[in-house]
């Protein structure tokens, strides 16, 4: 039932239902607004759902969701309500700029949306957290349904053009505003403009048929990517073939989980267990069809039906066209505009200079691996399918560390533990566990507090364990659910989920180095989402910062796991609580960073393959040849290999032009990390550097420009030296410093400081 709203207006002319739902509602409603004058205005409504605190407890953004009593109708009428409130917050807002005397000032235009914006993005982020925790409470098309009506609504307020031009005339007297203001200010202008607000007429429409096209070839592309990947198994039945692996990858091959040790074993490809049976299977021929499956998966060597070629030349073309109609040369220019770098040239030359540091260890890495194979009476060449299970043969015989015994010692009870302990201790601050409604057993939730003022600064569930029948089965996430912003008593909440294996047989849940390098990253986002100082939500915590710096929080945490101290204070034998030896944590170390460079060097090439897709016309096969030589000279590229075609993060994910974001990020992760570590220094100068951390990425996040955290905390650029120090490709070296004159004005993308020689 829809009430009709009538109200004078000279130019636009309206028709909105809640149900209205288009993936290119964006440009059509950009193309109205250019149309011209209209007589009249009218919205036709549906009755707003008459939820409140009272009747739907997932609209009282003061308390936590209340999963034990909270209703599918809650949700899907929290979202419609809100989604209906925040675009009637922008008319009213538009309604006002039509005035020409109206002040244009951040309180009157931007300050408005903060209450509606952070109250519409919780609910939502709870619903999307519930979908990846709980992913059998709602059938995806309902969820996909209240998915598109939420990013139309959310999107609105960016491609808004009387906000937009308001913005800009702001952007004039911009300096009365404070710096987090400027940052929100800029946000606004950015989305804006990227989203193509200005472009009026047949440029407009063609905008959006671009985008449209788009979205298209990127879902055919991961469907592909998709299908391809569950629809290969392959069943070993010979014990033979299986009996160096270890006991968790058994679990996840065996037909009968509950008997690993029992035949049949199924191969699949999905990660990361394709790669874990690419180390330990010992017959080359299994190896080979395992590895074909996976590298021909969504090319014209598997299913033609669903070949990725066509639409990766699709998505180029399309991304190309999108680029040039915002006024960019290329793709690449255009996904600069969001990130630290701001240019290529600074990406090019982290890429150039940290290859001319790795290519010749590589070199020297993949010699002696060969001569390794050969002393173990391998014959013949080194191909593709041989790599993973020689490199885990030698890194065995290097270092003895049998991976299986060394995760009895990291329980995640324990783990935990003496995670947060750490944090409490470098960061002062203490985490307490609440009892309150959670939505699994599992579940846990946590409340971190200020250790001096014992303010209590947010909260966070953790859900540690896999449900399979339940959650995504791979994969580690941290949810932003509430931001540090304008509304009174709301205060940020996060979500950690991991798929860590849940407790059994008598055992806890027992970690591998890789599921506490997963804990510890994740839980560096959180504590960044969650100890932001910055009061406006669309730049507090993780929100807005740019893309290539979004994971320093998570790969500064990951470096101490390169700590001796550090994992040994993690240590603790499920059965007796001994700690781990000196000796074994020390080859554990060393084993991390066995063929550092050559791994390095295939990060090096597809951070420069993608931006080369990008910014390059020729087909991509012969772009992939060209540059798989210069980065893996020692190994030949396979005629049948097409990974080009499986790369879902670059065609259908985010990362467009962005591949090198996380080595970016790790770039500055390990430059921060040194200033810890550098001189011999103790646990005193730690916490002195972790108070200086929290105040700067931590507090800072999105509502300043990671150029200017990086040189408040560091007095300087960014140095490619610390990153290769961490890789075990060079020794330790301290770069001076050399403070810019006013770090708090520096604000151009840095001068990536040379390696020291």
């Amino acid at each position: 039932m829809s009430r009709v709203l009538t109200r004078c207006r000279g130019e636009i002319s309206r028709r909105h239902t809640v149900s209205a739902i288009s993936s290119n509602s964006n440009f059509q409603h950009r193309s109205i607004i250019g149309a011209g004058p209209k007589p009249g205005y009218i919205v036709l409504l549906p009755e707003m759902p008459p939820d409140d605190p009272e009747t739907n407890a997932l609209v009282d953004v003061k308390k936590n969701p209340q999963f034990e009593t909270l209703t599918k109708n809650n949700y899907v009428n929290a979202v419609g309500k809100l989604a209906l409130e925040m675009e009637s917050r922008i008319w009213t807002i538009e309604d006002k700029l039509k005035d020409a005397q109206y002040p244009r000032t951040y309180e009157n235009v931007l300050e408005p949306l903060e209450t509606t914006s952070a109250t519409f993005d919780y609910v939502w982020g709870v619903l999307k957290t519930l979908n990846l925790v709980k992913n059998d409470y709602f059938p995806s098309e309902g969820y996909n349904r209240i998915h598109d009506r939420a990013r139309q609504a959310r999107s609105k307020k960016y491609t808004s053009l009387p906000i937009y031009f308001a913005c800009k005339e702001m952007k004039v007297d911009s300096q009365k505003l404070n710096e987090p203001q400027q940052r929100v200010l800029d946000k606004f202008l950015l989305e804006g403009s990227l989203s193509g607000v200005e472009l009026t007429g047949n440029a407009a429409v063609h905008l959006g048929q671009v985008l449209q096209k788009l979205t298209e070839e990127r879902t055919k592309f991961r469907r592909n990517v998709d299908e391809s990947t569950n629809g290969f198994k392959h069943l070993i039945v010979e014990p033979k073939y299986v009996g160096d692996m270890p006991t968790h990858l058994l679990k996840h091959l065996a037909k009968d989980k509950s008997q690993p040790n029992k035949a049949p074993w199924i191969v699949r490809l999905s990660s990361p267990t394709y790669k874990a049976f690419m180390e330990y299977c010992p017959e080359p021929g299994i190896r080979w069809n395992a590895w074909n499956a996976y590298n021909t998966r969504a090319s014209g060597y598997s299913d033609k039906s669903i070949n990725n070629s066509i639409h990766i030349e699709e998505i180029r073309s399309k991304r190309q066209e999108q680029a040039q109609l915002l006024g960019f040369e290329n793709y690449v220019d255009l996904s600069m505009q969001t990130k630290m770098a701001g240019t290529e040239d600074n990406v090019q030359t982290m890429i150039s200079t940290l290859f001319s540091h790795a290519q010749p260890k590589q070199v020297e890495e993949f010699e002696e691996l060969k001569s390794f194979a050969g002393s173990r009476g391998f014959e013949g060449i080194l191909r593709p399918w041989d790599l993973d299970f020689w490199r885990r043969r030698q890194r065995s015989a290097l270092f003895n560390v049998d991976d299986d015994a060394v995760s009895e010692f990291f329980p995640f009870p324990e783990v935990w533990k003496n995670l947060c302990a750490f944090a409490e201790d470098i960061f002062s601050i203490q985490t307490k566990r609440a009892d309150i409604q959670v939505w699994n057993e599992d579940v846990a939730y946590y409340e971190i507090f200020d250790k001096k003022s014992n303010l209590k600064l947010g909260g966070f569930y953790l859900d540690p364990y896999s449900r399979p029948k339940q959650k995504l089965s791979k994969g580690s996430w941290m949810l932003g659910n509430k931001t540090l912003c304008g509304v009174p008593e709301m205060s940020p909440l996060a979500t950690l989920v991991f798929n860590f294996l849940p407790p059994m047989y008598g055992k806890p849940s027992l970690l591998s180095f890789d599921d506490m390098n997963a804990l510890f990253g994740k839980f560096g986002q959180v504590l960044q989402h969650l100890l932001t100082t910055v009061p406006y939500h669309e730049v507090s915590g993780t929100n807005n910062i740019e893309w290539d710096a979004i994971f320093v929080a998570q790969k500064f945490m990951t470096m101490w796991l390169g700590n001796k101290a550090v994992v040994k204070e993690m240590s603790c034998h499920y059965e007796n609580g001994s700690k781990l030896s000196d000796d074994i944590i020390q080859n554990v170390l060393r084993s991390r960073k066995h063929m550092a460079a050559t791994d390095l060097c295939h990060e090096l090439y597809l951070s420069a393959l993608d931006i080369d897709l990008y910014k390059k016309k020729e087909f991509w096969m012969d772009i992939m040849k060209n540059l798989w030589p210069v980065y893996h000279a020692p190994l030949q590229l396979d005629k049948r290999d097409s990974h080009v075609c499986t790369m879902v993060d670059i065609f259908s994910g985010d990362f467009a032009a962005a591949y090198y974001c996380k080595l970016w990020s790790q770039m500055l992760a390990a430059d921060a990390y040194q200033q810890f570590v550098e001189k011999g220094q103790g646990r005193d100068a730690w916490r002195n550097h972790g108070q200086r951390f929290r105040e700067s990425f931590f507090a800072m996040g999105g509502g300043y420009h990671p150029n200017k955290i990086f040189r408040q905390f560091r007095g300087r650029d960014p140095s490619l030296t610390p990153i290769l120090w961490t890789l075990g490709l060079k020794p330790m070296t301290i770069v001076e410093v050399d403070p810019v004159s006013k770090p708090e004005e520096a604000t151009q993308p840095p001068e990536v400081v040379k390696v020291t020689n």
